[in-house]
C-alpha cells in the first residue's frame, strides 16, 4: 500500500509539474508574439506616415510648379495683366 501511494505521488507531482511548466512556457511565448506584433504594428504605421508625409511634401512641390508654369506661360490669346501706366515694358 506505501508504495502504491508512493507511485502515485511521484506520477501526480510530477504531471502537475509538468503542466505548469508547459502554462508557463505557452504564457510566455504568448506575451512575447503580443509584443512582437505590436511592434511590428508600430513600426508598419510609422513607415505609412512618414511615407504619406513624403507624398503630401512632393505634391506640393508639383502644385507650386504647376502654379508657376500657369502663371508664366503666355498663352494665345489670354488676356495680359493690368500693368501700371507708368510701368516700363
Amino acid at each position: 500500500m506505501v508504495v502504491k501511494d508512493n507511485l502515485n505521488f511521484r506520477i501526480r507531482t510530477t504531471l502537475k509539474e509538468f503542466y505548469q511548466r508547459w502554462e508557463k512556457e505557452q504564457a510566455e511565448f504568448q506575451a512575447k508574439r503580443e509584443r512582437e506584433l505590436r511592434q511590428f504594428q508600430e513600426r508598419r504605421e510609422k513607415e505609412l506616415k512618414n511615407f504619406e508625409d513624403h507624398q503630401q511634401r512632393e505634391l506640393a512641390k508639383v502644385k507650386l510648379l504647376l502654379e508657376e508654369i500657369s502663371e508664366s506661360y503666355d498663352a494665345p490669346g489670354r488676356p495680359r495683366k493690368k500693368e501700371s501706366l507708368f510701368a516700363w515694358a
